[in-house]
């Protein structure tokens, strides 16, 4: 993957031979979690975290009917959102 800030070059794809097998080019691979773009804007990885924290509120929502106290549910929430959003955020929130 080649890292740039403009967009010119933006699709030019690699071609890597390893072992005699030309490897599969992938445009947003994943790097420990973060979802990564040669122009380095993180707003795949944005858009992915944003689906993942929206299925954890619905689930939370779910539990929330079933009579929990509003300590569970409280943690719950800052358990299964803050983690997924907070991950990765000294890389991308600069990235503006």
């Amino acid at each position: 993957m080649f890292f740039r800030l403009s967009n010119t070059e933006g699709r030019k794809e690699l071609k890597v031979v390893f072992k005699g097998a030309q490897m599969k080019h992938n445009f947003t691979p994943k790097y420990l979690g973060i979802t990564m773009v040669c122009t380095l804007t993180f707003n795949e990885h944005l858009d992915r975290t944003g689906k993942k924290i929206r299925s954890r509120v619905n689930l939370i929502e779910q539990l929330a009917k079933t009579g929990l106290g509003a300590d569970a549910k409280t943690l719950l929430a800052l358990v299964l959102t803050y983690s997924a959003a907070a991950y990765g955020a000294k890389l991308w929130l600069n990235s503006a």
